[in-house]
């Protein structure tokens, strides 16, 4: 995370798109290919319907944060996830449901009040990243996400991830995730309180943004 420093900045997957001069169908055909880099195993079903994934980001391209690299017109790395209901949410939790089984309809409506929970889908970053100051990137993009969604009133009560290697767990309990079951078909699922994970010395949240988690109703 320290010595090499790049030009980096968060886009969500419109921009992102925009910034590439592609789709957001291109955008993800890209990123879907870095997840079969990072995890050579994965299948199509964990990864889940590619056009399923277009029609989720196009509706809501805040759900996809791309690093890019400024100085390279490149992509450092990525991370997308899925607000979804707690019925969604129990399931994730209980290792029954997969990326690939996510739809549209699990996904609740987003407005000023709303309280619902967080899905990581994916974090990645390009090996050449891993040990630069893009890993504090992907932290401060989370930490701006939950504060976009905190002034518009909307609150994730708790956060969930399946982790298929090492690496996947070790983030997840940087963020302060602890270990919750096995996935019925492959990986290990994480989960924490969201006030957890913005305790998190590596988030580097602010008070407005701590208290507000504590107070949201």
């Amino acid at each position: 995370m320290v010595g090499i420093k790049h030009n980096l900045y968060p886009l969500n997957a419109g921009e992102a798109a925009k910034f590439l001069g592609c789709s957001i169908a291109d955008l993800i055909d890209k990123l879907t290919s870095f997840d079969y880099s990072s995890i050579p195993t994965l299948t199509e079903r964990e990864e889940g319907d590619t056009e399923k994934w277009v029609a989720i980001r196009s509706r809501y391209p805040f759900t996809i944060i791309v690093i890019m690299d400024r100085d390279r017109n490149d992509i450092a790395g990525y991370w997308s996830f899925v607000p979804v209901d707690e019925k969604t949410f129990k399931r994730i939790k209980s290792g029954t449901m997969i990326d690939g089984d996510i739809a549209l309809e699990n996904i609740p409506e987003l407005k000023p009040g709303s309280r619902c929970y967080m899905y990581i889908t994916m974090v990645f970053l390009k090996k050449e990243y891993r040990h630069t100051d893009a890993v504090g990137a992907i932290y401060d993009s989370f930490t701006e996400t939950f504060s976009k969604f905190a002034e518009k009133d909307i609150f994730f009560h708790e956060v969930a991830a399946n982790a298929y290697t090492e690496e996947g767990k070790s983030f997840g309990m940087r963020l302060g995730m602890s270990f919750v079951t096995h996935s019925a078909e492959r990986g290990e699922i994480y989960s924490a309180k969201t006030q957890l994970i913005l305790a998190s010395k590596y988030l580097n949240a602010s008070e407005k943004l701590i208290k507000a988690y504590s107070a949201y109703p």
